[in-house]
């Protein structure tokens, strides 16, 4: 902000930096939420979305991200009836299992929350034998997720939702762009596991790279900041669904997957080869009215 002659490329979490003249987001933050997952839940378990949970840990652009997203739930027809924050010092989450228990939850979302969070709310939810329909996201798929959360049976049915493909290695054989960005992942640093924080930084990397080649010969900042005006559509090879880094609009596309025998695939999901390239795209973005 104090610097608008510099170009900010990053996956910017609140709205403020989002909508700075020099910032550009691969995933812009627009305060809102897609509706097509809340769609698709809900036409699968009309009835659970009436009694839904979540679970936010209390740190802004967690929070932020479920404003905007409970606003879309709301929109669509969700009835939220335990929804509270938790410190990120928590690790036990028995009595947010036996509240919510207790509050009727039949679809609980997890969201909001890295993996090593979600592992322990799967553990808890399975000691307390309270098996809602669970909703996990871009935050939350990993590697680690099945076996932190006790193996396949303790977690098999767990639903994702996200506007990437599964860039952990599920559609690396179908998206020539998951198998590039993996195959670097391993150049820079053998053996690490990839996840969300690493593909937001090379789709970063890739937003800048496109203006900094459209820039000339003689790159100046001025002229990449004209050049990320210019970046109307990104996908970075259907890495993501495509946003307008420019305008600031975010994707309204994304990928419904489900956890079986241990393994995310996809379901539902239109073909990789299609005019979506793998994405459903068949509603909106809701933006909230404040």
């Amino acid at each position: 902000a104090a610097n608008p002659g510099g170009p900010n490329v990053a996956e910017s979490l609140d709205a403020s930096t989002t909508l700075l003249p020099n910032s550009f987001s691969p995933n812009p933050a627009a305060g809102g939420y897609y509706l097509g997952p809340l769609v698709y839940l809900k036409k699968k378990y009309p009835n659970a979305v009436l009694h839904t949970g979540a679970l936010i840990a209390n740190y802004g652009s967690a929070e932020t991200i479920w404003s905007g997203e409970k606003a879309a739930m709301e929109h669509s027809g969700y009835d939220v009836v335990y929804d509270p924050t938790f410190p990120t010092s928590q690790t036990d989450f028995t009595q947010n299992v036996i509240a919510m228990k207790n509050a009727g939850v039949k679809i609980l979302f997890i969201e909001q929350m890295p993996e090593n969070y979600a592992a322990g709310v799967v553990k808890a939810l399975n000691q307390q034998d309270f098996h809602p329909v669970l909703v996990v996201g871009a935050s939350t798929y990993s590697q680690a997720l099945v076996p932190d959360s006790g193996g396949a049976a303790a977690i098999d049915g767990t639903y994702l939702e996200q506007p990437t493909a599964l860039y952990l290695g599920e559609d690396a054989k179908t998206v020539p762009a998951v198998a590039t960005f993996l195959r670097w992942v391993q150049k820079a640093s053998p053996g690490f596991k990839a996840d969300y924080y690493t593909l937001a930084g090379w789709l970063s990397t890739e937003v800048f790279v496109q203006a900094l080649q459209a820039a000339g010969v003689h790159p100046s900042r001025g002229s990449v900041l004209q050049a990320l005006r210019k970046i109307t559509s990104f996908s970075a090879g259907y890495l993501i669904g495509t946003g307008n880094p420019s305008a600031k609009t975010p994707t309204n596309c994304y990928v419904m997957a489900q956890i079986e025998n241990g393994q995310f695939q996809r379901v539902d999901d239109s073909p990789v080869n299609g005019p979506t390239h793998g994405f459903r795209c068949d509603q909106p973005y809701f933006y909230p009215p404040s």
